[in-house]
């Protein structure tokens, strides 16, 4: 039965612990004997306000402006910087296939080359086979 008591007390006490946390968290509007004289205060700060709102916005459409033209600007050098890329890529890959072509042409002329060399090698054996079968006959 104590027990129960105890139990009872502590949930009393967090109980009204939570309410006091949710009371002072809370912004109460401020009563005043005054009420007249803070009206207006509170209407020219209105006014105030509202102008500094009006400035804000302008400002904030001004930085938005801002921050338009310099996407439009730096998209726009994307853009160039691309198409300069890819007429570089296709400048190097014509250049590359000239560069192929005159290898393949080359290595057609070091074909001819070594054939012709084989040729001139057959018939210098036979100029010299032929050479030394003539003087053989002289000799004779």
């Amino acid at each position: 039965m104590l027990d129960k008591i105890i139990s009872f007390i502590d949930a009393l006490i967090v109980h009204a612990l939570f309410l006091t946390i949710i009371l002072f968290s809370m912004d109460l509007p401020k009563l005043s004997l005054f009420t007249t004289t803070v009206d207006m205060d509170t209407k020219a700060q209105n006014v105030v306000d509202e102008n500094a709102v009006l400035a804000e916005l302008e400002r904030l459409r001004k930085e938005e402006y801002l921050k338009n033209a310099t996407q439009q600007a730096q998209q726009y050098e994307l853009e160039r910087k691309k198409i300069e890329y890819e007429q570089f890529i296709i400048q190097e890959s014509a250049y590359l296939d000239t560069l192929k072509k005159q290898q393949q042409e080359e290595k057609q002329q070091l074909n001819e080359l070594r054939q012709h060399r084989q040729l001139e090698k057959k018939a210098l054996k036979k100029l010299i086979r032929e050479k030394k079968n003539v003087e053989k006959s002289l000799k004779k």
